[in-house]
């Protein structure tokens, strides 16, 4: 009988309350932000794991939209600036985006791009993710 090692069987599985899920908040504040801005949020190591985001906002303003996604911080082949979609600012809110798990084995940066108009205001970023390390395989 044959044997096939599914990927799942070649990370580890943590054991604690949550397993290994992990929420990271990250923000910033828009002061008259240039459409097609990009803005680095944050950086997550070789080994995560994404599962999703939440976002919070204020009204960035008229016509505006936040367009998040990751690259690789050292100039690697990772760029996704729409991973995660794109979320209208127009009025304050708050959203929900889960994608299917997405692993990386490099480090990449969060990042949101403003579109559409010029943005003032909070924008708040929660991050769910796992880290499980580089798959030895």
């Amino acid at each position: 009988m044959s044997l096939k090692i599914a990927p799942t069987a070649q990370v580890a599985v943590y054991s604690g309350t949550h397993g290994n899920a992990s929420r990271e908040t990250l923000n910033d504040v828009l002061a008259a932000t240039p459409a097609d801005t990009k803005i680095l949020l944050g950086n997550f190591p070789a080994g995560t794991t994404f599962d999703g985001v939440t976002v919070f906002h204020d009204a960035l303003g008229a016509g505006t939209s936040i367009e998040l996604g990751i690259q690789s911080k050292h100039n690697g082949e990772i760029n996704e600036l729409a991973l995660f979609g794109s979320v209208n600012t127009v009025d304050a809110g708050d959203a929900m985006k889960n994608i299917k798990p997405r692993h990386v084995n490099e480090t990449v940066e969060l990042i949101a791009t403003l579109k559409g108009g010029i943005g003032t205001g909070e924008l708040q970023v929660t991050v769910h993710y796992r880290y499980n390390g580089v798959s030895q395989y």
